[in-house]
């Protein structure tokens, strides 16, 4: 087996944090406004997509990765590796 060379968590560059704060921001006020306004059925479909939302950003989004002398493996919140 290899030794890794580098190792270094994955930085969130400030474009993709505004993306994720307005994306979840706008579900969030859009839930809030529709329960608000009393459209029930409406605010509980907005509250289901705003969590599944939420879990798929949260797992599709790589950790960190691994710099070896042949490759680069990036790794994700679940056990997935995938080489480079």
């Amino acid at each position: 087996m290899q030794e890794v060379i580098y190792e270094e968590r994955l930085k969130l560059g400030l474009v993709l944090k505004l993306v994720l704060i307005f994306t979840l921001g706008m579900l969030i006020c859009l839930t809030a406004w529709s329960f608000y306004i009393s459209e029930v059925v409406s605010a509980w479909i907005l509250l289901i997509v705003l969590v599944f939302t939420a879990i798929l950003l949260f797992v599709v989004i790589p950790r960190r990765y691994q710099i070896f002398d042949d490759r680069l493996k990036v790794l994700w919140i679940t056990e997935d590796k995938y080489t480079l």
